[in-house]
Order: C-alpha cells, then structure tokens, then sequence
C-alpha cells in the first residue's frame, strides 16, 4: 500500500513536469517573433532592430545634415573576434 502511494505521488510529480515544460514550449512557440522591440513608454512607437550589440555598449546614432537619413555604428564581439556594424536608415527606417 504505501508502494502505491510512492508510485503515484512519482507519477504526478513526472506528469507536473512535463505539463511545466509544455505549456514554456507552447509560449515559446507562439511568441511574437517579428523583429519589434517592445515599447518603453505607451506613447512611443516600437523600434525597428537592426542589430545586437553588448548591453554597456549602446549603438551610436547620427542624423545626417539633411535629415534625411539616420546613421548608426556599434560594435560587437562575435565568435570571430571584435566588429564594427554600420547601417544607414532612410526616413521610412529601410536600409
């Protein structure tokens, strides 16, 4: 009788986990994968990204003198070693 108990509580407690580890697939799964930063404030549109770049390094951004075009430059240390990435955005945030 009390084998019975053991084997049942082991029973739920696997089929706890496994319920667990489902429903964080199942988020995964059906997160929002489109390339949008969330938003800082409400009255904020959402930021396009372009890139990654370490957390105390931000990118650096310039607005050309016409004001037409944004710049930004940042760094990166990937598998190969450090980098600099560029890209320049026109005014409909298109490269």
């Amino acid at each position: 009788m009390r084998n019975d108990r053991s084997r049942r509580k082991l029973i739920l407690a696997i089929l706890g986990a496994l319920l667990i580890v489902a429903a964080l697939i199942v988020g995964v799964l059906t997160r929002d994968h489109r390339d949008k930063m969330a938003k800082i404030q409400p009255d904020w549109s959402r930021g396009m990204r372009v890139g990654r770049s370490p957390w105390n390094q931000p990118p650096t951004l310039r607005v050309s003198d016409d004001g037409r075009r944004v710049h930004l430059a940042w760094s990166d240390n990937g598998p190969s070693g450090t980098g600099v990435h560029y890209v320049q955005l026109d005014a409909r945030a298109r490269g």
